[in-house]
Parts: structure tokens; C-alpha cells; sequence
């Protein structure tokens, strides 16, 4: 009969084998509950932390390019609104004769259906950017209430008021469009204002799901070198135990003999 102290110390070893055998195949040093079960906890926590940012982090790429979406038209109404405003000043001209002011009348109106258009047809995701309706909370955090809200005002040439310029005066025209510019100003600065939060918030959010998995990793992962070590030195007190516990039995039969007539 084997030794029961010698029997329960092998078989320690073996099962200890066995576990580093594990985590040097998987990587893990948590493959279980047993393993590691504060640790394995701590990590389901930090795991799911982690997800969470890293959706915030995809959540936030999508407002920007929301953001830089609604800006580009806007930059696009800026600009028709500068030609308008380069054909209220030519309007001005007390040379130019009836026919020469219904051609820069015409073209003003062509502009001005220009700007209806950019307003009315600007979208992102099937969601219209620029007529007023748009507005959104975007989660840019992993928990309750982190979040970034966007507006973008009405950008059509009958809210900015130069839908139908009249310019018989040219005076009341040039004001109507420098009004619509300052508008048209602010509203660049709130959406440039804008992806700069959403991008401060996605690189900390990436940061934050890089930190977060590090620390997971430090529960999770497998210390290669230590594991090896242990493994060679279980090794080595497993055959020492075998070696022990085969004399331990010799020794045993040999006494039974003795004892045999």
C-alpha cells in the first residue's frame, strides 16, 4: 500500500502540472473559476468596461464624421452665400442698364435654389443635417449620462432670409447676405467646436479600453517564465515523489518476504 501523505502529495503535483499545462496551451492564467475567482471577477468587470469604451470610441468616430458631414455643406452654403453677396455688390453698379440687373437678379435666384438645395438633401445615416430637425446625444463614455449632444440649426436660404433677395436694393441685399454669413460663421464654429470634443472623447475613450484590457491582461494572462519554471520544478519533485514512493514499495515487499515462511 502506498504511503498516504506520499500518494496525496503526487497527486497534488500532477493536478498543479496539469493546471500550468493549461495555462501555458491557452495563454490564460484564469481558466476557471477555481483558478482564480476574485481575479476571474475583476476581469469579467474590466472586460466589460472595456467593451463599452470601445463602442464609445466607434460611436464617437461616427459623430465626427457627422460633424465634418454637416460642416463640408456648410462651407458649401458659405460660399454660395459669398457669390450672392459678389453679385449684390455688382448689382450696385449705376451703369449697368435693366437688362444687365435681371441677369445678376437671375443668377441670385439660381444661388438661392442652390442653398435649398444643400439644406434639404445634406444627410448622414438617412437623417437630414441641415433643415432645422438635427439634433442628437451621442454616447461617447461607457456609463449612464456620458454623452456629447449635437445641434445643427436651420441652414436654408429661407431661414438665413436670402431665399428671394430682391436687388432693386442692393444695400438691403448686402445686409440680408453679411446676416446670413454670420450665421452661416457661427454655426462652422459649433460644428468645428463640435469634432473637437467628439475627437478628444474618442482618443480618451481608446485609451481608456487600452488601459483597461492591460489590466486584464495582468490577471488574465499567463507569466510564460514563471509558468515554465514551476512546471520544470514540479517536474522534478513529481519524478522524485514516483522515485520515493517505487522504493517506498520495495521496501515494503521485501518485508512481506522476510516474513513469509
Amino acid at each position: 500500500m502506498l504511503s498516504p501523505i506520499s500518494s496525496t502529495y503526487l497527486n497534488n503535483l500532477q493536478s498543479a502540472q496539469l493546471t500550468l499545462l493549461q495555462q501555458l496551451s491557452s495563454g490564460s492564467s484564469v481558466n476557471s473559476a477555481s483558478d482564480n475567482p476574485s481575479g476571474l471577477s475583476l476581469a469579467v468587470s474590466l472586460s466589460s468596461q472595456a467593451t463599452g469604451m470601445l463602442q464609445a470610441e466607434a460611436n464617437a468616430g461616427d459623430g465626427i464624421a457627422l460633424a465634418d458631414t454637416a460642416a463640408s455643406a456648410v462651407g458649401q452654403i458659405g460660399a454660395t452665400l459669398q457669390q450672392m453677396r459678389s453679385l449684390a455688390v455688382q448689382a450696385g453698379d449705376g451703369s449697368l442698364n435693366a437688362g444687365d440687373r435681371q441677369a445678376i437678379q437671375d443668377q441670385i435666384g439660381q444661388l438661392g435654389q442652390q442653398l435649398q438645395q444643400i439644406s434639404g438633401q445634406t444627410q448622414f445615416n438617412g437623417q437630414n443635417l441641415l433643415n432645422g430637425t438635427f439634433s442628437a446625444s451621442i454616447q461617447t463614455g461607457a456609463g449612464s449620462g456620458q454623452t456629447t449632444a449635437l445641434a445643427i440649426g436651420d441652414m436654408s436660404g429661407s431661414a438665413l432670409g436670402v431665399a428671394s433677395l430682391d436687388l432693386g436694393t442692393a444695400a438691403g441685399a448686402l445686409d440680408a447676405i453679411d446676416q446670413a454669413l454670420a450665421t452661416v460663421s457661427a454655426q462652422q464654429g459649433q460644428l468645428g467646436a463640435a469634432a473637437n470634443g467628439l475627437t478628444a472623447a474618442q482618443s480618451y475613450a481608446a485609451a481608456s479600453a487600452d488601459n483597461l484590457l492591460a489590466a486584464r491582461s495582468n490577471i488574465t494572462d499567463t507569466d510564460y517564465a514563471a509558468a515554465t519554471s514551476k512546471l520544470v520544478q514540479n517536474g522534478v519533485q513529481s519524478q522524485a515523489a514516483m522515485k520515493a514512493l517505487t522504493m517506498y514499495r520495495s521496501m515494503q515487499q521485501l518485508q512481506i518476504s522476510s516474513l513469509l515462511p
